[in-house]
């Protein structure tokens, strides 16, 4: 299991992710968690977009750099 993570709550949700309110144990403070929904029974269409728009995603969080985001990728 993640024992960094103590999620609290949802703040926020939309096509492919939702957004939750978390406390960063190794950080000491609270931080949002960003969790991506994969569905393995979409369409090859649903499948390829949802590619498309998380590579998309990834590349222009790699470029954000704030006291306040934290980066961590399993």
């Amino acid at each position: 299991g993640n024992d960094r993570y103590l999620i609290l709550n949802l703040t926020g949700k939309g096509g492919y992710s939702e957004v939750y309110k978390a406390y960063d144990f190794e950080l000491n403070k609270f931080v949002a968690c960003k969790v991506h929904k994969f569905d393995n029974q979409w369409s090859e269409l649903q499948k390829m977009t949802y590619m498309r728009y998380a590579v998309r995603e990834t590349e222009i969080h790699q470029d954000l750099n704030h006291p306040r985001i934290v980066k961590h990728y399993n």
